[in-house]
């Protein structure tokens, strides 16, 4: 990877050996991954959740995220007879459902951590993830936007895990580039990933719609100075003190150094 073109670029499309040591047990959990939330009908008693989104949800008081088959109906129901525009539909669930998921988080984080720490340094020992998986479906989509930039996120990592095989016209590929004249175009499969820098850059990206019984499986984590991340969120008063200490005790020790305890 040439480091100094994807800091001008402000993306990376790479080939997943870049990332795992173990390509072989990666395509093992991905398999897995990709078959846990293959029927549609059980993903919501699998812990997944639909964000179906349209520019007047806020106005219409619907929230961005459906928790029954029968809400996504009726939210499709309201946007034809109200004549609005979907901005972005799919499947995410967050890895910390069961006792398996870690042995998930914990093979993607550490490869993660070990590659991106190559590109900043001054995430060693210093990284939080924000990850999940996504499914795409027939008909599933992200509109073309951008994500902004806040200090303490630093890039955004998109690792597939669908089949090759799988994938005959099936859509949903991401489009990606930094500004609207260099658009590259991503086919979503297991030998495939894809990081963008926040740092210096607000990359563009949008998911097509998918198609033609697909399912487009994605690993996705954001990826936070740890430090930085949490002081934020003390300021903010999403955590308190004693749950940091208990919960993330090596930010903890970060940002309240034996020697200046409160």
């Amino acid at each position: 990877m040439d480091i100094e073109n994807y800091f001008k670029e402000g993306y990376y499309i790479g080939k997943t050996e870049e990332i795992f040591d173990d390509i072989e047990l990666f395509k093992k959990y991905a398999k897995e991954i990709c078959e846990e939330g293959e029927d549609i009908n059980t993903r919501f008693s699998k812990g997944f959740r639909y964000r179906f989104e349209y520019p007047f949800s806020e106005k219409d008081n619907a929230p961005h995220v459906v928790t029954s088959l029968q809400e996504i109906k009726e939210r499709e129901e309201h946007l034809e007879k109200n004549g609005y525009k979907t901005i972005q539909r799919w499947w995410e669930r967050g890895l910390n459902m069961e006792v398996k998921d870690k042995v998930y988080s914990d093979f993607f984080r550490d490869s993660v951590d070990k590659f991106i720490t190559k590109l900043y340094p001054q995430l060693i020992d210093n990284a939080t993830h924000g990850d999940s998986i996504t499914i795409y479906s027939d008909g599933d989509f992200l509109e073309r936007h951008t994500d902004g930039r806040h200090e303490e996120r630093y890039c955004v990592v998109l690792i597939y895990l669908s089949e090759k095989n799988d994938y005959i016209d099936g859509g949903g590929k991401l489009i990606v580039g930094k500004n609207e004249k260099d658009l590259k175009e991503v086919i979503p499969t297991n030998d495939t990933f894809v990081i963008m820098d926040f740092t210096k850059h607000d990359i563009i990206h949008e998911v097509e719609k998918v198609k033609n019984g697909f399912h487009r499986n994605t690993y996705i984590t954001f990826v936070h100075n740890e430090e930085m991340w949490f002081k934020k969120q003390l300021d903010r008063g999403n955590v308190n003190v004693n749950h940091l200490q208990q919960f993330n005790k090596r930010a903890f020790d970060k940002l309240f150094p034996k020697n200046n305890i409160l």
